[in-house]
């Protein structure tokens, strides 16, 4: 399931931490391993109580949202994201 995640032309990775089958650490460690390029890509989206945990993992991805959020909040944390994809030296 995780091989076929994010290929090329994704520009965000929206992920929650609580799935079924994976969790979204599992996610993020997989990505470290296999495709560590896209983890500034990849927004946590989550209402977890395991949140701090995320914040560890927040130098590595492209940031943390805490649910509820509203969909202008939303729109306005990835447009930066998206955007610096055009930057030069950001992948």
């Amino acid at each position: 399931m995780i091989g076929s995640a994010a290929p090329p032309g994704y520009a965000v990775v929206l992920l929650d931490l609580m799935m079924p089958n994976i969790n979204g650490f599992e996610v993020i460690e997989h990505f470290k391993t296999h495709n560590p390029a896209m983890l500034r890509r990849i927004v946590v989206v989550t209402a977890s109580p395991r949140v701090d945990r995320a914040r560890i993992y927040s130098e590595l991805i492209g940031g943390l949202i805490e649910k509820p959020f509203d969909i202008t909040e939303l729109v306005s944390y990835l447009q930066p994201i998206v955007d610096g994809l055009d930057s030069p030296g950001r992948t």
